[in-house]
């Protein structure tokens, strides 16, 4: 890449994968560790401009690793379907903190939002976290085509 100059070709593959959007979602959850948070962003932006009910749990290991929370949290405010849950998991939280404490579950999801049927996952983060919350869905019956999933590490 260092080499080219304008003008030069370049070829170009991809992209490749499967992680996107259901097309007959009609309720989707989305759940991202650390900056499992960027190819989640703009899911979350489709999905609420289609008026679909949605709903973010952002965990990292402390308050300054949660990307875009200002901005989801603005979000949040201007929009009745989308709720927000941000969580730190090793660091003690700061006096007044809103978020949530500790590893995102798939029980906390059920706690937060009820019924976890008829509801689509978007999973992305490391594979410990995105391989635990998963096989919780899978327990608590979510169907696994209901499960998307984009893990690393």
């Amino acid at each position: 890449m260092w080499d080219l100059h304008e003008g030069d070709s370049v070829e170009l593959d991809g992209p490749h994968g499967t992680f996107s959007l259901g097309k007959n979602d009609s309720e989707r959850v989305f759940v991202a560790g650390g900056v499992g948070i960027a190819p989640l962003r703009s899911m979350i932006i489709q999905t609420l401009l289609d008026g679909k009910r949605t709903a973010l749990f952002h965990s990292a290991q402390n308050l300054s690793g949660i990307a875009y929370i200002g901005e989801m949290k603005f979000l949040e405010m201007q929009n009745q379907s989308f709720k927000y849950f941000p969580a730190i998991t090793r660091e003690a939280p700061a006096e007044g903190w809103g978020g949530l404490n500790g590893r995102i579950t798939a029980e906390e999801v059920k706690r937060k939002l009820g019924p976890l049927e008829g509801k689509s996952f978007y999973l992305c983060g490391p594979v410990e976290m995105v391989s635990g919350i998963a096989k919780g869905l899978l327990d608590a019956g979510v169907k696994k085509e209901n499960i998307r999933k984009e893990e690393w590490g």
